[in-house]
This record gives structure tokens, sequence and C-alpha cells, in this order.
């Protein structure tokens, strides 16, 4: 039989990715970064979104937490990394910015983990 976290688990987990996600420091981060131009948001969610920048911000950050930030041309197309900035900048001067997106996750004991998602429009 597999181990399944127990509802003390799951609530642990979902309490401390909650702590992060509606942090006020962390809310204040995700609106400066929607008020920049498009291009200019996947760049900040790369510098600002991560455990060691938000943590400086005195945000908590609970063990095993990921922060992932990914982008799409639209809904269809793969996503781009930090590499492909440069070319997306270059390549979007006559149209939309990059969709920008972020996932936070933490994981759950004996599972796979919770997440909680952000798209920037």
């Amino acid at each position: 039989m597999q181990n399944t976290p127990s509802n003390d688990e799951l609530d642990a987990s979902y309490k401390a990715l909650r702590n992060v996600v509606e942090h006020s420091e962390f809310q204040r981060v995700l609106a400066e970064i929607q008020s920049l131009l498009p291009i200019e948001r996947l760049q900040a969610a790369f510098t600002q979104l991560t455990t060691q920048a938000l943590a400086a911000k005195g945000i908590p950050i609970p063990a095993g937490l990921t922060i992932t930030t990914h982008a799409s041309q639209d809904s269809a197309s793969p996503s781009i990394s930090t590499a492909d900035v440069a070319a997306t900048e270059q390549n979007t001067s006559r149209r939309p910015g990059p969709q920008v997106g972020t996932r936070v996750c933490l994981p759950i004991p004996f599972a796979d983990s919770i997440c909680w998602q952000v798209w920037f429009k």
C-alpha cells in the first residue's frame, strides 16, 4: 500500500503555501510585475520571484518551496526560458509580449506537491 499524506500534513502544506502567496509583500511584488510592460514582466518575474529574492523581502519560505516562471506567445506555443528572453525582446517590438506565468509549489509528504499559479496578462 502506498503512503498517503494525512489530513494534517495536507493542511500544513496548504497553510505554508498560502502564507507565501497571501503575504502582503508577495502580493506587492505581483502587483509591481503586473504594472510593467509585457516584455518587462518576464525579466522581472525571473529576478523578483525567486525564493532568495522573496526571503530577502521577509516572506517566510518553507523548506522545499519551488517557484517556476515561464512564458509563451499564446496558450498553444511552448514555454520559453531565461535564455530566450533576449531573443523575445528583439522579436516583440511590434507585437504584444509573451504571456508570463509563475507557479509556486510546495511538496506534500508522500505525494507530489500543492501548487498555486498566476498568469500576468
